[in-house]
Parts: structure tokens; sequence; C-alpha cells
């Protein structure tokens, strides 16, 4: 019996990690310290901003 996934994929967020803080990605354990940015699904990052590690990124910055 071949069963399909037919939920909806899950909402991601990109995120900036804050000093000093350090983040340790859900899905593959890899660590982020101060300045790196990753994509997270948006209940992790609703729990990280909530504690200030992280800020969402959101458009472009002047320097891109």
């Amino acid at each position: 019996m071949v069963v399909e996934d037919t939920s909806k994929p899950e909402k991601t967020v990109k995120v900036k990690v804050n000093a000093p803080y350090r983040v340790v990605h859900p899905d593959d354990g890899t660590a982020h310290v101060k300045g790196d940015t990753l994509t997270v699904p948006e209940n992790v990052a609703e729990e990280w901003e909530r504690s200030r590690c992280v800020e969402r990124v959101t458009g472009k910055s002047l320097t891109e």
C-alpha cells in the first residue's frame, strides 16, 4: 500500500541570530551564532523571537 503525504508543507522563515546567542537548527542539528542567517519552521522562529535569540530577515539589505 502506498500512502501519499497530503499535508501542506510547513511554512519556513528566514532569521538572523542575535549576539550573544547560539541556536541549533531543529532539522540537522547545526549550530549557528551571532550574525548567521538560517531558515527554520515558522513555529521555531516564533519561539526564538520570543526569547530574543533571533530576528526575522525581511527584504534585501542595502549591501546585497
